[in-house]
């Protein structure tokens, strides 16, 4: 069983509280620390402090940077600093990731090309440290899935550096597009442009916490102090119960009676290259018993709007409708067998040790059944009676 990370968003997210979650859950300091002067950002302190909230401990991260920090930097600046430091290529990646998110959810914003955003709060030290730090330790991690609940945003306003700004902030509200949260008149900021883009870029969102089997936990605690507020982060590192994941994705539906079925083909092709995890048509009769076809798309979240664009520019509809949906999946994984056709591709479904199915590649026994004339069933059954006969398995 892989590893899992769990956020509990329930109090909010940052970047700040995200890292100091994850070194009170066990990621060791050091981890951070001798990456961090890789980045060759200089003019700040990133010091970790342990504390006690409610007579909790848990950890906080406070960044002490030089009074003459330049706060405006570009998306284009900041990407450059990245890619010339040293690093770890993952971790890398995934700052990188996270910016590009905040850019283009800040281009939507302002109306601006990704390259020449221009970071405000974002692009000051202590939040490019936050992002940077929130890469590394999750590189280090190396974890099979990342969870989170539902993210909850507050109503109301907030002071930033140039005014005052509504809450949820436009770009978080950008970077959740697609997603289901929840809203609650808590009277300050509990999702920040920063945490939103972390865990968008990260997690996959659940309605429902799947049964877990936790390792460790850690707290990770913001500056708001309010009452009956418990001012944590919450991160479990846990494994899956079983082989068996829960987690929510969206079910989006069109139905459809006037397009030209030549078209149903190209549709399903467009939909599956924006990021649809799988998507059927099924004949049924509309009112009047005029004959129609409905078009299921399931999706992660966070790439619905692509889905949404692309049935309405392809398709006829004008109209979608689109529900959570809870998905239960076993694990899975790919290996290369030998057969009397040569090596030939395997997916094995487990639960546990257990083998629930064993289904050869199509396009390898498909291209087997036209090279040799042999009937594709019968391709099928002899790969698989070559799995379980000679238990000589090579994993990909």
């Amino acid at each position: 069983m892989g590893r899992v990370l769990f956020i509990d968003l329930s109090n909010g997210i940052s970047g700040d509280m995200f890292v100091a979650a994850l070194v009170n859950m066990g990621i060791p300091r050091d981890v951070i620390e001798c990456e961090l002067p890789l980045l060759k950002l200089r003019g700040y302190k990133f010091v970790i402090k342990e504390e006690t909230v409610a007579g909790i401990k848990g950890c906080s991260i406070n960044i002490e940077v030089k009074k003459n920090d330049k706060t405006h930097r570009k998306f284009s600046e900041i990407k450059k600093l990245i890619l010339d430091s040293h690093i770890s290529d993952g971790a890398k990646r995934i700052a990188i990731d996270i910016f590009t998110r905040l850019a283009n959810a800040e281009s939507v914003v302002h109306s601006v090309k990704p390259d020449e955003v221009e970071f405000h709060e974002v692009g000051s030290i202590d939040s490019i440290v936050d992002i940077v730090a929130s890469a590394v330790c999750i590189n280090y991690l190396n974890c099979e899935e990342i969870i989170a609940t539902t993210p909850i945003l507050s109503t109301g306003s907030v002071k930033g550096r140039h005014g005052t700004i509504p809450l949820p902030a436009p770009s978080v509200v950008e970077l959740l597009k697609g997603i289901t949260v929840k809203f609650e008149n808590r009277g300050y900021e509990m999702i920040t442009p920063t945490g939103a883009a972390i865990i968008t870029s990260i997690a996959k969102f659940t309605n429902d916490i799947p049964p877990l089997i936790i390792k460790a936990r850690g707290y990770g605690f913001g500056t708001t102090r309010r009452k009956g507020y418990f001012p944590a982060l919450i991160v479990y590192d846990a494994e899956y119960f079983s082989d068996a994941k829960l987690f929510t994705d969206i079910q989006v539906e069109a139905t459809i009676d006037d397009m030209n079925p030549q078209i149903y083909s190209y549709l399903v092709e467009r939909l599956f290259e924006v990021g649809a995890s799988d998507v059927f048509i099924t004949p049924v009769l509309m009112k009047k018993g005029r004959p129609a076809h409905n078009v299921t798309v399931i999706v992660e979240p966070k790439k619905m709007n692509d889905i949404l664009g692309i049935l309405f520019l392809e398709s006829t509809t004008i109209g979608i409708r689109y529900n959570p949906i809870n998905r239960v999946k076993l694990s899975r994984e790919e290996q290369n067998i030998k057969t009397e056709f040569g090596i030939v591709r395997i997916k094995i479904a487990r639960a546990g040790t257990d083998i629930i199915n064993v289904q050869p590649e199509y396009e390898d026994a498909a291209r087997i059944a036209r090279e040799t004339g042999i009937p594709l069933k019968e391709v099928l059954n002899r790969i698989i009676t070559a799995y379980f006969s000679s238990g000589e398995t090579t994993k990909c």
